[in-house]
């Protein structure tokens, strides 16, 4: 004798196994997780991805600060001449890295002095207050 399967349970039943229901496979999923904690969960994951991005930014921008690549400035820094648009371009991409510079003794001084002002003002580079 053969046996067989009961038959799907209605669909006004919340099966708790994934089930046939009608032609429509319900999840578990929905079950543990109702819309407005589904809604909740994507929110707060979508918030740690967000933080996430913004951390791996700011360190990204920590791993390019480099003196060295102010190197082109270096003639100008000394004497305070008219710099080159290379070493303007320079500025502008090592600006952000200015006030780290200023907390570094070796370098503190080329930050602070008077030409390195000079060579900032006539590259259109603002020197933060830090």
């Amino acid at each position: 004798m053969a046996t067989t399967s009961p038959p799907p349970p209605p669909c006004n039943v919340v099966p708790i196994l994934p089930v046939q229901c009608s032609g429509e496979r319900e999840r578990v999923l929905l079950l543990i997780f109702p819309p407005v904690l589904r809604r909740a969960f994507s929110f707060i994951l979508l918030c740690a991805l967000v933080v996430m991005l913004v951390d791996n930014v700011e360190k990204t921008n920590a791993a390019t600060c480099n003196p060295q690549e102010l190197v082109p400035c270096a003639a100008f820094l000394s004497s305070g001449a008219t710099p080159s648009v290379a070493c303007c371009s320079k500025l502008k991409a090592q600006q952000p890295c200015f006030c780290g510079y200023v907390k570094n003794p070796s370098l503190k001084q080329y930050i602070n002095s008077p030409n390195a002002k000079k060579v900032a003002s006539a590259c259109g580079v603002s020197i933060p207050k830090c």
